[in-house]
């Protein structure tokens, strides 16, 4: 029965637009769901909406790093794997003070030459995880889940 309703609850996000599911992904997270959870990401990562993917992941990992929870290690390791991918796919990440970057897009800061942290801005806002390197990432993750 429970897999039947994963295979339908699956079913039922694959078509929705990335905004539902950045709802169903908050709401899956509330709920402990990780299993729903992790097919969701996969659905946005191949959408090329990975910054969500990358705050769960990023926020599971310090998660098992602190409690030595090498299954959520192993989820961790699983989100940052398709995120690598993708970069792998697109290009590096350029440096901090790009104004374009293949994975974050273009730099939305209204005055490129003076102010490089718009709050808008993908590559330079406060809390922006540009230039990053999911590969880093996800070998810490798997050091974690290695520990079990």
């Amino acid at each position: 029965m429970h897999c039947d309703f994963l295979m339908f609850k699956s079913l039922r996000i694959g078509h929705l637009d990335s905004e539902s599911l950045f709802f169903e992904l908050r709401k899956a997270e509330r709920k402990g769901d990780q299993r729903l959870c992790l097919q969701i990401c996969q659905i946005l990562i191949d959408k090329g909406e990975w910054q969500p993917v990358w705050d769960l992941a990023q926020k599971w990992l310090e998660s098992a790093e602190q409690y030595l929870d090498p299954l959520l290690a192993g989820y961790a390791a699983k989100l940052f794997r398709g995120i690598f991918v993708i970069h792998e796919e697109r290009g590096r990440c350029t440096g901090i003070a790009a104004q374009w970057c293949p994975l974050h897009g273009e730099c939305q800061c209204p005055d490129r030459e003076e102010d490089l942290n718009d709050p808008k801005c993908p590559l330079h806002r406060p809390g922006s995880n540009h230039p990053s390197d999911p590969g880093a990432y996800y070998r810490r993750a798997l050091k974690v889940w290695l520990r079990k």
